[in-house]
């Protein structure tokens, strides 16, 4: 492979509003069109060379440097960048191109075509100062003042070069993962202006690792919710839980077993690179505290059947309820409610468990349920006589325990109300 000393640079770095898309990627295009100026306009900053709009397109000022101009804003690692370029002449061996994963004026990957009595395209490397092409083939010199399409890819490892939409190079190198974007163009004539236009580029940004996890406190077992928040393009997840716990989920959940306060980190991968997030000490997880059970009913005391509403007040870690309600019905819900379908005096215990342990409540003879009294029957009138259509209201006044009602009114009319007018 040739290396060769570059001229003297002049990096002319640029600055353009940017359309940013939710997958990680920034895309960025300019087609120059706007009026003739001294400068690129647009955000372009030109802090060396002589560049200047003209009829919508790019020029370079007839002087023997190679003119760069660089996308400050735009980094990132998978890119795709392309430029229309034009020659006029061939004097000075002109040459066209974009640079991609840009470190500074010293250090990028340049793929260009190279015009004039050597008449190629390549893919080279400039590493601190010092060009290498890395390949290259023959391409027959372009018409003059006619436009033709230079784009350079950069996916992980693999470099690409095509010219008017063909491929013409693909090699691999790892010189640079990441890094910025722009063209670079000119010859070592003094004469000749050569043109650019329609520029565009899409990288994919390099991963910034970041999470949350919720909760982040709690006895064991602790179920913990990690989620991602890393911005770039990230194509690959490695969790570390602090407890010897790993996962390559981008979301994933994890359970803590024991007592002990965990440093948690994600590292996050992409064509752009690796990046890690490191929270130490971010999970504390406690002991269990032992359960201890209790709990009351309400009614105590009534008529069978009798419906009692019993509510756990257990304290500590209670994963699991028990009860027993003293006439062979149980329940494990944490509150339930219970029929006394029998006259008794009724012991009543809830058990609770959990990771601490078990504790129990025994309450004795807590419900009291009676056998319901016999009905005696008994009623009132009014009025007890009048001139027909007499209606009378009939007024129950049975003792005991009552649950249906029916009256006969001797005219064969007939209830089943409590309370029945006739």
């Amino acid at each position: 492979m040739k290396s060769e000393k570059l001229f003297t640079i002049l990096v002319v770095p640029v600055f353009i509003a940017l359309a940013v898309s939710t997958a990680g990627a920034s895309d960025f295009s300019d087609n120059f069109n706007r009026a003739d100026s001294t400068t690129l306009g647009n955000g372009w900053t030109e802090v060396a060379g002589d560049l200047k709009i003209l009829s919508n397109e790019v020029r370079n000022e007839a002087i023997s440097v190679y003119h760069i101009a660089i996308q400050d804003s735009l980094s990132g690692a998978t890119q795709t960048v392309g430029c229309d370029f034009a020659r006029t002449t061939l004097n000075g061996g002109p040459r066209f191109g974009v640079m991609l994963r840009y470190q500074d004026s010293l250090n990028y990957y340049y793929f260009y075509r190279l015009t004039g009595g050597t008449a190629r395209v390549y893919i080279a490397k400039v590493v601190n100062g010092t060009l290498t092409n890395l390949a290259n083939t023959s391409m027959s010199n372009p018409t003059a003042n006619v436009l033709f399409r230079i784009e350079g890819i950069a996916n992980g490892t693999t470099l690409k070069l095509k010219v008017d939409g063909v491929e013409k190079l693909s090699i691999q190198d790892s010189t640079f993962s990441s890094g910025k974007v722009g063209i670079q163009f000119g010859s070592t004539s003094n004469t000749d202006s050569h043109r650019a236009d329609n520029f565009s580029a899409v990288t994919d940004a390099a991963p910034v690792a970041a999470f949350a996890g919720s909760p982040t406190s709690g006895s064991y077992p602790l179920t913990v919710n990690f989620t991602d928040q890393s911005t770039g393009s990230v194509t690959a997840w490695s969790w570390d839980f602090g407890d010897s716990g790993t996962s390559t989920s981008q979301n994933p959940s994890h359970q803590y077993t024991s007592a002990g306060t965990y440093t948690v980190s994600l590292t996050v991968s992409g064509a752009g690179g690796t990046d890690i997030e490191t929270k130490t000490n971010y999970i504390t997880v406690t002991a269990p505290v032992p359960p201890v059970a209790a709990f009351t009913g309400s009614p105590t005391s009534g008529d069978f059947p009798l419906t009692v509403n019993f509510t756990d007040q257990s304290t500590g870690s209670v994963t699991s309820w028990s009860w027993n309600f003293g006439d062979s019905g149980t329940s494990t819900s944490q509150n339930p409610a219970h029929i006394y379908q029998a006259a008794s005096t009724y012991t009543v215990s809830l058990t609770v468990s959990g990771n601490a342990g078990s504790d129990d409540e025994i309450k004795t003879n807590y419900i009291t349920v009676t056998t319901p009294a016999a009905p005696v029957a008994d009623f009132t009138g009014s009025p007890t006589s009048g001139a027909a259509p007499l209606t009378v209201n009939f007024t129950d006044g049975s003792t005991g325990t009552v649950t249906a009602w029916s009256w006969a009114f001797g005219d064969s009319g007939t209830s089943t109300l409590q309370n029945p007018s006739h």
